[in-house]
């Protein structure tokens, strides 16, 4: 299987890397939704501001879909527009990734603060908004993971990493 380190922050925020374009985010590695979701560099609110921005002129393997993505969640909704790239976490890497690149956050103060800038989700194909392919079924049929599963341990005590596997033992 294939290790994602996976931070806690305060025993409320748990976050890991990704990699879209070459260009480093942190995101809640989400197993109630299915899509992916960064901020884009049109995100120009105050909201935005402590966050890495996606930027489609800084990836070579950036592809214009241009659909447009709308999500409420609890705290509130993301809107922007579906674009593909190249995504990688642990050392798994999904070519042609549809993921969304959003230019709205009202996910308020929390978010703001947060130290995640998006959402991975790890869900279930059914519940994909728009009927995405979700990253692990992508990594699967790309072979970048030996089966299309996942399992995720949070640190035994506060501010210790867990792990996110990737692909079975």
């Amino acid at each position: 299987s294939d290790e994602v380190a996976i931070h806690d922050f305060m025993d409320a925020q748990y976050y890991g890397p990704v990699t879209i374009g070459g260009q480093a985010f942190n995101v809640i590695y989400d197993s109630g939704s299915s899509n992916l979701w960064v901020p884009d560099e049109t995100c120009g609110t105050t909201t935005c501001w402590f966050h890495a921005r996606y930027d489609a002129t800084k990836s070579s393997t950036y592809q214009k879909d241009g659909r447009v993505f709308n999500v409420t969640y609890g705290s509130g909704p993301v809107s922007g527009t579906f674009n593909k790239d190249t995504i990688q976490f642990g050392s798994a890497t999904v070519t042609g990734m549809t993921f969304a690149s959003v230019s709205k956050v009202s996910l308020g103060l929390g978010y703001m603060m947060s130290k995640f800038d998006g959402i991975l989700g790890l869900g279930w194909d059914a519940i994909s908004e728009y009927g995405i392919p979700t990253p692990v079924e992508l990594m699967y049929q790309q072979k970048a993971i030996d089966a299309p599963m996942f399992g995720m341990s949070l640190g035994q005590t506060s501010g210790q990493d867990g792990e996110l596997d990737l692909g079975g033992a």
